[in-house]
Parts: structure tokens; C-alpha cells; sequence
């Protein structure tokens, strides 16, 4: 008997766990038998007032269960306002999750709306309006992935362009505060954007960056309609830097918060359409040997592998070296069409006058890469020239300039010195190819470095 009974429990527990599902999936199941197109107008109600966008044109709706009740708009268009100029994208399908249970009473409430590959098209006015959209209306919950992101300039170039691997723009229902979260890439380095509205004139986000590792945190004050003003700061290799802006429109203006223990600040300007800047930022008490190795060893990487949409100017100032002979330093580099140069440069020699860099460029002998530059020495104090290189009064002239060309490893303190010449510049062409047939004079240090330049004042 008892055997019985537990045969009938076990087919009762496995009829009611059977009803219960399909019960469940008849439930899923049967508003997919409903005519969506005759609740258009409130779906489209819905999302106008609960996400402050439009989601137009879609010409079919469906109903899908999986992974959780939804409508499917397919071939649709997200706009922003609702003249013709706002739309940013063409929708293949949108995802809108919905109350299963107002469903059925023929109401829409929306909890999110989900949109995967897409290309977020922006132009000034657009993004002019999206940054109304975020910083004005309210908006539910809405989710993108696996998408892009281009802006475009009065030309209709695409100037910008990023890969967002998902994104989330909500209201949070506990604190009231707006949020935008991006995962994804700009200038092929990956990134993860946090933006939050503390109240109606401040916010707060924060941009990090992997590869090179940067962390940039921003505070943001609304002044009018048109201009505003913020503080951010930079964690980068180990350096922090904080700097007030303000921003008037397509212009932002930097300027660094300097105090006493500064190592590193900088100042300048963006402009947004089309982008371009312009920086000037100063480095304090630097070894010689370390700047030259960072600087080389970074120019050589980027010199030809900059983002084409990246274009400015940027000066490198260095008014306290640690070293004997340089006590500070000028660098300007360009960067434009997917290149970067070295404009500008000059070395303060201590006591003595400086040099300037006038053509380089880098090539490669034996797996090794070297920095050739073109140098023009000018002589402002000629006694103390000549007693640091402890030059004898026999061989001594009056000079103004020195101009040789000095290469090195940009990997190894290892240079070499050749075509030394005085008060005019060589007529060699300046090339690769020149260089290797003529005779090199190696030093690692000062000393080698004084004997070539006092050996070569007895051949003058």
C-alpha cells in the first residue's frame, strides 16, 4: 500500500510541476496573439514621457517572452527632438521590456529599453541637444551595446569615432540621481566612463583608461546657458595633476592648480569642432638621461601611428634639469595626419649658451634604433666654452656657433658624434644614407664626449 502511495506522490508532484510550466509558458506565450500595431500610439506615448527620445518608423512590432517579456520594433529611427535634423540612428530591432501583467490590460508600462548595433551618428547640434537631453530631462532605463559612436564637424567628416561595448543611461529610483555608464574604446584605448548629476547645476564623472593607465576625475558647474566651469584631475605614471577649466561652447581653457610640490602642470586650450589643442605643459626636476630616454623611446612608438582625428600642438618645457651641463629644455612637438613631429627644441647649456635641434629622424641598423639629429650650438659665453672643454689657448678662435650631427641609441646611453663643424652649417645632405659613410666618434660620457670636441679644435 505504501508503495502505492509514494508512486501517486511522485505522479502528482510531476502533473502539478508539469502545469505549472506549461501554464507559465501559455501565460508568456499568449500576448504574442495580440494586435500590437492598435497600441502604437501608446508604446510611443510611453517612451516619449518616460525616456524624453522617439523611437519612429518601426514598421512591425512583435512580442517575444525570452529572456524576459519584450516588444520588438524593427526598422525604426532614435531621435532626439522632433524636428527632421535630431535623428542619430537607424534601429535594425529595439528591445522594449515590458509589465507582462499590465499587458494583458492592454496598457504599456516600460521598465527598459534595450538597442544593440547601431552607429550613434552626432553632429553639433545633435550632440548639443543630447547634452541637453542629460543634463534636463528625465529618463527610465535604457541599455546599448555592441554599438559605435561617430561626431561629425561642419564638413561632415567624421572626427571622432568610438566603440561602445555597452551602455547605460538611467535615473536611479532610490537616489534620483541621473547616470551614464560607457564601456568601450576611443583612439583604440579602452575606457570605462562613470557620469553622474549630483543636482540641477553640478555633476561629477570619471574617465579611465587602460594601456596607458589614466584617470581622469571631473567636477562640473553650470554658469549660464552657454559657459561653465569645472575641476578635473590626472593620475597618470604615478603624476597628479589637478587643473580648473572653463568651457564657453566649442572651447575649453586649462589651466593647472600649481602649488610648491609640483613636479608636472600644464595649460592650453581645446577646440572641439573640429578638434584640436593646444598644451603647453612644464615638468620639473628631471634627470637629462630620463627625459631623453621617455621622450625618444615614446616619439619613436607614435611617430607614425597617432589617431587620425588627434591634431594639435604640444610644447614640453623643462625649466629645472638635474644635470652638470643642461639646466633646462624646450621641446615642441605637431601632431597632424596620423604623424607626429619635432618642430622645436632647445637645451640651455649651463655657463656656456645652447643648442637647438634642426632636422632628425630615426632608422634602424643590426635591430637597433637610433635618433639622428641635425645640432646647432650657439656660443654665448666663449671663456667658459673653452675652459670646460679644456680647449688650449693655441687651438682656440672666435666662434659663435658649432654646428655636428649627433646620433643615439635610443634604448642605450651610447652616442656618436660626426661632422663637426664651425660657424656655418654642413652641406651634406641630411639622410640615412650620408650618415653611414661617414666617420663616427662614440662616447657614453662627458669626458669622452670633452676629448672628442678638444681633439677635434686641433684639426680647426
Amino acid at each position: 500500500m505504501r508503495k502505492i502511495l509514494l508512486k501517486l506522490n511522485k505522479f502528482h508532484v510531476i502533473f502539478v510541476v508539469f502545469g505549472i510550466f506549461f501554464s507559465s509558458i501559455l501565460f508568456l506565450s499568449i500576448p504574442s496573439l495580440f494586435d500590437y500595431q492598435k497600441l502604437r500610439k501608446i508604446i510611443n506615448y510611453q517612451i516619449e514621457s518616460e525616456f524624453n527620445f522617439y523611437i519612429v518608423d518601426g514598421k512591425n512590432i512583435k512580442y517575444r517572452f525570452f529572456p524576459s517579456p519584450h516588444l520588438l520594433i524593427e526598422n525604426s529611427s532614435l531621435i532626439l527632438e522632433t524636428d527632421d535634423n535630431s535623428k542619430i540612428s537607424d534601429i535594425k530591432s529595439a528591445e522594449i521590456y515590458i509589465s507582462l501583467f499590465k499587458l494583458y490590460k492592454k496598457q504599456i508600462e516600460i521598465k527598459k529599453i534595450k538597442i544593440s548595433n547601431i552607429n550613434l551618428n552626432f553632429n553639433n547640434k545633435t550632440f548639443n541637444q543630447f547634452m541637453n537631453h542629460l543634463n534636463t530631462k528625465r529618463i527610465k532605463n535604457l541599455f546599448i551595446d555592441k554599438s559605435k559612436f561617430f561626431y561629425f564637424n561642419s564638413n561632415n567628416e567624421a572626427t571622432t569615432i568610438a566603440l561602445i561595448k555597452n551602455l547605460n543611461y538611467l535615473i536611479n529610483p532610490k537616489t534620483n540621481q541621473k547616470k551614464l555608464k560607457i564601456n568601450g574604446k576611443l583612439f583604440d584605448t579602452n575606457f570605462n566612463f562613470n557620469w553622474v548629476k549630483v543636482n540641477v547645476d553640478n555633476s561629477e564623472f570619471e574617465f579611465n583608461f587602460t594601456r596607458p593607465n589614466i584617470r581622469i576625475s571631473n567636477t562640473f558647474t553650470k554658469i549660464d546657458k552657454i559657459n561653465s566651469k569645472g575641476e578635473y584631475k590626472i593620475n597618470f605614471l604615478n603624476k597628479k595633476i589637478e587643473n580648473a577649466y572653463l568651457f564657453d561652447g566649442n572651447k575649453i581653457f586649462i589651466e593647472s592648480n600649481q602649488n610648491k610640490i609640483d613636479n608636472f602642470f600644464f595649460n592650453g586650450n581645446l577646440i572641439l569642432d573640429p578638434f584640436f589643442f593646444d598644451i603647453n605643459a612644464t615638468i620639473n626636476r628631471q634627470n637629462i638621461n630620463t627625459v631623453l630616454t621617455n621622450i625618444l623611446n615614446n616619439f619613436f612608438n607614435y611617430k607614425e601611428n597617432i589617431h587620425q582625428n588627434l591634431n594639435g600642438k604640444l610644447k614640453l618645457d623643462f625649466p629645472k634639469i638635474d644635470n652638470a651641463y643642461f639646466n633646462k629644455a624646450s621641446l615642441k612637438f605637431n601632431i597632424s595626419d596620423k604623424k607626429i613631429s619635432l618642430k622645436e627644441s632647445k637645451f640651455n647649456v649651463r655657463n656656456i649658451g645652447f643648442l637647438e635641434i634642426k632636422k632628425n629622424f630615426f632608422y634602424n641598423s643590426e635591430d637597433q634604433v637610433y635618433f639622428v639629429s641635425q645640432i646647432e650650438v650657439t656660443i654665448t659665453n666663449q671663456e667658459e666654452f673653452y675652459r670646460r672643454f679644456s680647449v688650449p689657448i693655441k687651438n682656440r678662435k672666435n666662434l659663435d656657433k658649432i654646428f655636428m650631427i649627433i646620433e643615439k641609441n635610443i634604448d642605450k646611453d651610447i652616442y656618436a658624434i660626426h661632422d663637426i663643424s664651425l660657424d656655418q652649417n654642413s652641406s651634406l645632405l641630411f639622410d640615412k644614407d650620408n650618415l653611414i659613410s661617414l666617420n663616427k666618434l662614440y662616447f657614453d660620457n662627458f669626458q669622452k664626449f670633452r676629448n672628442i670636441i678638444k681633439n677635434e679644435f686641433k684639426k680647426f
